[in-house]
């Protein structure tokens, strides 16, 4: 890698370097800048690797939501058939309590017409 390094690099790593006063052989200058790719290599390797933390961490949240989702989808489902079963029963039970209401009112019939039969069997 450090072989490949082009003339402009390290010429520019050494005026860079001059600047501040300090003066850098052309291998020294190489080397600087084999460190600096390698420092920005390592980063991009670092940049990687949380960029796939981030991924995996949208696919949690993703599968997460995508089953809360579903469960809020069941629990209207539920829900559904839970209102569909108390109106059945609510049905059964008025049902239930207008034919009680009708025995009702046939047991006073009937209870009238024994009471009127017995008063007709009392006068004779």
């Amino acid at each position: 890698m450090s072989d490949k390094l082009s003339t402009e690099a390290i010429k520019h790593v050494i005026n860079e370097h001059e600047s501040t006063g300090v003066t850098l052989t052309p291998r020294r200058a190489r080397a600087e800048l084999a460190a600096i790719l390698k420092r920005v290599e390592e980063q991009g390797e670092l940049v990687e690797a949380l960029e796939d933390q981030l991924a995996k961490l949208y696919t949690v949240r993703a599968n997460e939501n995508e089953a809360k989702d579903k469960r809020v989808e069941e629990q209207k489902s539920q829900s559904a058939v839970m209102r569909e079963a108390l109106r059945y029963v609510e049905g059964e039970l008025l049902a239930r309590q207008y034919a009680a209401g009708e025995v009702g009112i046939y047991r006073r019939e009937l209870e009238r017409i024994e009471s009127a039969l017995k008063r007709e069997a009392d006068d004779d």
